[in-house]
C-alpha cells in the first residue's frame, strides 16, 4: 500500500513540475522577442517605463506628452496632420528629456530625431511611428529607432 502511494505522489509531482515548466518557458518566450539593449527599435507605451541597457547600464525609457493631431473624417485638409511626444531618457546620473515630431512638423519645428547622450556615449533617436490610443487599452504608443554616433 505505501508504494502504491508513493508511486501516485511522484506521478504527480512529476505532472506538476513538467506543467510549471511549460509555463516558464512560454513567460520567457514573450520576453524574449521583446529589445531589452538600447540600440535598436522600440515600442513604448504612454507613461510607462521601458528599462534597457546601453553597454551594460540601465537605462529607462518613457514616453509622455503625447499630441496627436489628424484631419477629421470627411474633411479636406491642407495638411495631414502631426503626432508629437517628449521620449524621457534616465541613466544612473541624469535624466534627460527629448521632444520629437513626425508629420506637418515644420509649423512647430519640433524633429523627427535629435543625438543625446547617454552615458558618455552619443546615440540618434529618430520617432518611427505613433500609433493613437487602442479601443482596447486606451494608451498610444510610439516607435523609436536608436543608433550610436561615431565611434
Amino acid at each position: 500500500m505505501a508504494i502504491k502511494t508513493t508511486k501516485s505522489l511522484l506521478l504527480g509531482l512529476i505532472v506538476l513540475l513538467t506543467i510549471l515548466l511549460f509555463i516558464q518557458a512560454c513567460k520567457k518566450n514573450e520576453r524574449d522577442n521583446e529589445n531589452l539593449d538600447l540600440i535598436g527599435t522600440h515600442l513604448l507605451k504612454k507613461d510607462l517605463v521601458k528599462k534597457v541597457t546601453a553597454y551594460n547600464k540601465q537605462v529607462e525609457l518613457t514616453a509622455t506628452n503625447f499630441e496627436i493631431v489628424t484631419c477629421p473624417p470627411n474633411v479636406n485638409c491642407i495638411s495631414g496632420g502631426y503626432s508629437k511626444v517628449k521620449i524621457k531618457f534616465k541613466d544612473a546620473t541624469k535624466e534627460q528629456e527629448l521632444q520629437l515630431c513626425i508629420g506637418a512638423c515644420t509649423i512647430s519645428s519640433i524633429p523627427p530625431q535629435d543625438i543625446i547622450t547617454i552615458n558618455d556615449v552619443r546615440y540618434n533617436i529618430k520617432l518611427t511611428d505613433v500609433i493613437s490610443a487602442e479601443k482596447a487599452t486606451g494608451s498610444p504608443k510610439l516607435q523609436i529607432t536608436v543608433t550610436r554616433v561615431g565611434p
